[in-house]
């Protein structure tokens, strides 16, 4: 049955704090690539990329040429940032699915694995290839996995795939464990906790609107529809983001707000969803999540405008706690990913786009404000 633990937040109108003494800043700052030497623009018009849990690899799509009906295709790099060494990863991205493997997040809990597609004739579906970082191979599977989308759960031993009929739960020998009856696409999935989203297309016929559904993937079972608006279409581009103690779901969404002359405006929001209450902790206005940050209760965060999404320059810490989002690092850098500790960002330098990686530094007046009451 489901749960319609709805409660009326006002969203939080930001006011930004910029610390002074570097209580939180950026250190080991290193300069991995101008954007010039990796990537043409993607479909979101900026590079893409995506660190693995472990914080020990970078991935990102590069363009490497054309197929023979002329059309573009990207391969998927993995970069080890301890070594420095590129590993090109065995499938191919086609043309506007390029950054797909960047904006959602398909890395395992340890950091060690990606679940990868290789597409036959896109959009088709693809079989799922299962990819070893540490040791740079692949992984075999005693059966062949058909999907359009498969995400490790928070065991990193079981995937979630997207098939053309219902959710599967599936080992990583490719045995089906469980079919989910629910029509929907696996969206984000919990790295820390047994939790996930659904995104339930609207389907004629059957139902005339989108669902966005919180999942008990222990108990193959639905706890929420959460709250969306039926203009809602950036779910489709832009992931859910978990914190790290898998409480709290973070995710995109519209909401519309008086305007001048009697019209509605509608606003980008970031909503947060308390898995432990089952209940919307909070909503702010004109962020979006880009990751997990570096205490429990943290989320990294970037400004956004405009119904497209258009990222804004500035690193911003959001802390649930006392619902206070922090500036750090340069205030021309535009966010590219973060997880924990590490962030990836962008900064204009001599007329070029720069990529630089870099560790989160905070003292204790940062953690103190940054956690817990």
């Amino acid at each position: 049955m489901l749960n319609y633990s709805f409660v009326l937040i006002m969203p939080v109108v930001l006011f930004y704090t910029n610390l002074q003494g570097n209580t939180i800043d950026l250190r080991d700052q290193k300069q991995l690539f101008e954007l010039a030497e990796i990537t043409k623009p993607n479909q979101n018009t900026e590079f893409s990329a995506r660190l693995s849990p472990s914080g020990r690899y970078l991935i990102y799509p590069r363009q490497v040429g054309k197929n023979a009906s002329n059309e573009t295709y990207f391969k998927l790099i993995a970069l080890n940032l301890e070594t420095d060494k590129e590993h090109i990863l065995p499938v191919d991205l086609p043309e506007g699915y390029q950054t797909v493997f960047t904006r959602f997040n398909f890395f395992d809990s340890s950091g060690e694995k990606l679940s990868l597609l290789q597409f036959r004739e896109y959009p088709e579906e693809g079989y799922v290839v299962l990819y070893d970082l540490k040791n740079m191979k692949e992984i075999s599977m005693d059966s062949r996995v058909m999907a359009e989308f498969a995400m490790f759960d928070y065991t990193g031993q079981r995937l979630i795939a997207k098939t053309r009929g219902p959710l599967t739960l599936v080992n990583l020998s490719g045995v089906v464990l469980f079919k989910i009856p629910s029509g929907g696409w696996i969206h984000s999935t919990s790295p820390f906790s047994k939790y996930a989203t659904v995104f339930v297309p609207p389907m004629r016929g059957i139902r005339q609107v989108s669902r966005f559904e919180l999942w008990d993937m222990d108990e193959k079972m639905i706890l929420v529809e959460l709250p969306m608006h039926q203009q809602n279409r950036s779910l489709d581009d832009v992931t859910a983001q978990w914190t790290l103690n898998g409480q709290y779901v973070y995710y995109i969404d519209l909401v519309e707000r008086p305007g001048e002359n009697g019209r509605r405006n509608m606003r980008n929001v970031t909503r947060i969803w308390d898995t432990k209450t089952n209940k919307e902790k909070t909503c702010l206005d004109d962020v979006a999540p880009i990751g997990p940050g570096p205490v429990v209760d943290s989320m990294f965060m970037t400004q956004v405008r405009g119904r497209n999404i258009s990222e804004m320059p500035g690193l911003l810490l959001h802390r649930v706690g006392n619902d206070e989002l922090l500036q750090f690092g340069p205030t021309n850098a535009r966010f590219v990913h973060g997880w924990g500790m590490k962030v990836v960002y962008v900064v204009p330098k001599d007329g070029k786009n720069v990529v630089f990686i870099a560790n989160v530094s905070m003292n204790e007046q940062a953690i103190n404000r940054t956690s817990d009451n």
